[in-house]
């Protein structure tokens, strides 16, 4: 079985057309006692974030914050992996002009095994 995900495109989950195009190679390089190739793409598991307070609460620090988290997924996130807390803190704490928050998770956000990480909604403290 293979599992993969794509990366610099706007998501990391494989399309149809990626999938059918990596078992086309792959069938093409199998060893011929190989009796079956499986290839899958992992299901996404949504991060969604609600800041309850955010300084300052403006378009340029949510840009920079929604930048900062899409960067933390690209480095940290595998299928079956573990965002933790401190990461996640950390990663909207490194958005130029943010100098304070507070965030609706409480732990780590983990994913099961065939389960991939993304970033979700934001949902933003009203101004």
């Amino acid at each position: 079985m293979v599992r993969f995900v794509t990366d610099n495109l706007t998501t990391p989950i494989p399309t149809q057309a990626h999938i059918d195009a990596v078992k086309a190679q792959l069938e093409s390089v199998r060893p011929a006692g190989m009796k079956r190739l499986e290839i899958y793409a992992p299901a996404a598991k949504a991060l969604n974030l609600t800041l309850t307070r955010l300084t300052p609460n403006d378009d340029k620090t949510r840009t920079a914050i929604t930048a900062e988290l899409k960067d933390l997924l690209q480095r940290e996130a595998k299928p079956g992996g573990t965002i933790y807390l401190s990461q996640i803190n950390e990663a909207i704490s490194l958005a130029t002009g943010e100098r304070d928050h507070r965030i609706n998770l409480s732990d780590d956000f983990t994913c099961a095994a065939g389960e991939f990480p993304i970033l979700g909604d934001i949902t933003w403290p009203t101004a």
